[in-house]
This record gives C-alpha cells, sequence and structure tokens, in this order.
C-alpha cells in the first residue's frame, strides 16, 4: 500500500503545482499570485525590451559603421574620377585652343586675332581712321569682316576657362567695341 500513497501524493503535488501556475507565476518555484505576478510579469516584459533595444541599437551602429565605410569608399572611388575627368577636360580644352591657334594662324585673311588685343586694337584704330570708304557697299563689306569677328569673340568667351589666357581673352572682348566702330562708319557713309 505505500507505492499508492507515492503515487497519490505525486499527483496532488502536480494538481496543486498546476493550480499555482494558473493562478500565478513561480520564480524560482516560490509563487506570487494577482497584481504581484502582473507586477513582476511587468517588470521582466520590461527588461527583455530593453534588452532587445539593445541588441538592436547595437546592430544599427554596426550597420551604420559598414554603410559610413562603404560611402567612404565609394566618395574616394567618385573623386578620383571626377579628378581623371577634370585633367581629361583640361586636356581637351588646351586642344582645342591649340587646333583654333593653328587655324587662326593659317587663315591669313588679315583679320585680327580675337584673342590678342593688340591686333584687335590696332584694327580698330585702323578702321576707325580709315575715310577712305566712301560707299556703302565697302562699309558694308568691312561690317561683315567686323561681325565675324565679334562672333569669333562670343565664341572665345563662351570657351572661357580658369586659365589666365582665357582671363585675357575675355578682358579683351570687354574692351572691344566693334559694333560702336560699325555703326560709325556706316553713319560715316
Amino acid at each position: 500500500m505505500p507505492k499508492k500513497s507515492a503515487k497519490s501524493d505525486r499527483k496532488k503535488k502536480e494538481e496543486e503545482e498546476k493550480k499555482r501556475q494558473e493562478e500565478g507565476i513561480s520564480i524560482n518555484k516560490v509563487f506570487f499570485t494577482g497584481k504581484e505576478a502582473a507586477r513582476i510579469l511587468a517588470e521582466q516584459e520590461e527588461k527583455e525590451r530593453q534588452i532587445k533595444e539593445r541588441e538592436e541599437r547595437h546592430k544599427r551602429r554596426i550597420t551604420e559603421k559598414e554603410e559610413l565605410k562603404k560611402r567612404k569608399i565609394e566618395l574616394d572611388e567618385t573623386r578620383e574620377i571626377l579628378q581623371e575627368q577634370r585633367v581629361r577636360l583640361e586636356q581637351l580644352e588646351a586642344e582645342r585652343r591649340n587646333e583654333y591657334s593653328w587655324k587662326r594662324y593659317f587663315r591669313c585673311d588679315g583679320s585680327p586675332n580675337p584673342s590678342i588685343e593688340k591686333e584687335v586694337n590696332t584694327f580698330m584704330s585702323l578702321w576707325r581712321m580709315d575715310e577712305t570708304r566712301l560707299t556703302m557697299e565697302e562699309v558694308m563689306d568691312e561690317s561683315v569682316h567686323s561681325l565675324r569677328l565679334i562672333d569669333e569673340l562670343r565664341t572665345l568667351v563662351a570657351d572661357v576657362g580658369d586659365n589666365e589666357e582665357d582671363n585675357q581673352t575675355l578682358i579683351t572682348y570687354r574692351r572691344v567695341g566693334l559694333l560702336e566702330i560699325d555703326k560709325e562708319q556706316s553713319d560715316n557713309a
């Protein structure tokens, strides 16, 4: 008979344990009921939430650091590409200026080089002082010539870069009063 009592005791203990679990919570085999159980559960949930938030923040920081490293690498690569492009652009501009100078040199049409201030000033002074053209046709021919020079100046100014030579071209363009001289010559004819 003692065997039955051991089994029945064990069953009773299990039933009591189930009741306690239904009524409250057990922490380290200490059972709490009602408000205490709710408070303890809330505290445990809060601790778990805080731990989870810390882990998420840590993961976020790691991710942000990795992204920052990637961005720095991409920025360096972009800067390198831009520098290469700048160098290539400067080379192309220099080639274009040299080609223009070469073509201008071989033109040999007697018109001044608009990028050389002295030539433009000499041309303007001689044109202003020339009173031998009396017909409108001669004045129109000279006007067409000066308008071509003005167009060439505008093209040069549109291509102005950062170097001193280009800035000098811009200064020349500002000083040139070809339109004024053209108007004077037209009025005189």
